[in-house]
């Protein structure tokens, strides 16, 4: 009887096995405007074949700095106006 309680433990503390499992997450924002600077009031904000420098546009044009305006005048030229106030 002893041989067989004996056995018993072993193979049930050979069989045990710790398992270890690590999550991880990765979230990605991507903002225009953080990498580019605003255009300024009066400044050209888009139009055809109008970039800027590692900005990005945003329904075809770029933002204006201190809530301005971005202004359609022609296909190729937009115009940043200052915020109403």
């Amino acid at each position: 009887m002893k041989f067989t309680i004996a056995f018993s433990v072993a193979v049930l503390a050979s069989a045990v096995t710790a398992v270890t499992t690590t999550t991880t997450k990765s979230t990605t924002t991507t903002t225009a405007a953080a990498t580019c600077t605003p255009r300024p009031v009066y400044a050209q904000c888009g139009g055809v074949n109008y970039s800027v420098a590692g900005c990005t546009k945003v329904d075809g044009k770029y933002q204006c700095a201190n809530g301005g305006t971005c202004t359609y005048i022609n296909d190729y030229y937009y115009q940043c106006y200052p915020a109403a106030g």
